[in-house]
């Protein structure tokens, strides 16, 4: 059952409110839920079994240091975003709509491996990946002036290594609509990601 742990909370901020979520008790992984989202047992199973999926396909062995994982509602998503990372907070937010695996096709249809059920989560815990990295480095995001760092030197790197990739303007859509769509705004940490997702789910 989708059974919470009301002792265990945490404040995550989205758009600038405030959000308590609680620890969901039947799950392996870090994964939260808010009052306002709504889930099913089975959501919560196939959510949880997607996570640890997703840790061995990249090869995470010590599971302490994922992300906590934030289910929330549509409404507090407050944007289109299907899921989110925020590294200054080490959150991964999805939307409970995220989780009605009959409407995935149609959510992640933007992105790259579509059909795929992984697409999504995938995706989102790259960027967790590219942020820990930068966190055993550096010692973490302390200042707004780190993640801006941060973020102009890595999508340098993916810049990088898209051009070593072969992938420039005229070939970028074969990765993705999404992955097109964040190229020609210099977000070139958004096109790699979606490229390594492609690579990992072998299309």
């Amino acid at each position: 059952p989708v059974t919470v742990d009301l002792e265990n909370q945490n404040i995550v901020k989205r758009s600038g409110k405030n959000i308590t979520v609680s620890r969901l008790t039947n799950t392996q992984n870090k994964v939260y839920i808010s009052s306002e989202a709504k889930i099913k047992p089975k959501q919560q199973q196939e959510l949880d079994r997607n996570i640890t999926s997703v840790l061995d396909m990249l090869k995470v062995k010590d599971k302490s240091i994922q992300p906590m994982v934030a289910i929330l509602s549509d409404y507090e998503m407050a944007n289109n975003a299907v899921a989110s990372y925020n590294p200054i907070q080490n959150v991964l937010y999805v939307r409970q709509s995220l989780l009605d695996y009959n409407k995935l096709p149609i959510l992640q249809e933007q992105l790259a491996c579509a059909d795929d059920k992984h697409s999504t989560i995938l995706h989102e815990y790259i960027h967790w990946l590219d942020a820990e990295k930068y966190r055993t480095k550096n010692g973490g995001f302390n200042s707004p002036d780190d993640y801006s760092k941060y973020i102009n030197e890595l999508r340098a790197k993916c810049k990088v290594k898209l051009d070593n990739a072969g992938i420039d303007e005229y070939n970028v859509l074969g990765i993705s609509e999404y992955a097109s769509d964040e190229y020609k705004y210099g977000k070139y940490d958004e096109t790699y990601t979606e490229y390594r997702v492609k690579k990992f789910l072998g299309e």
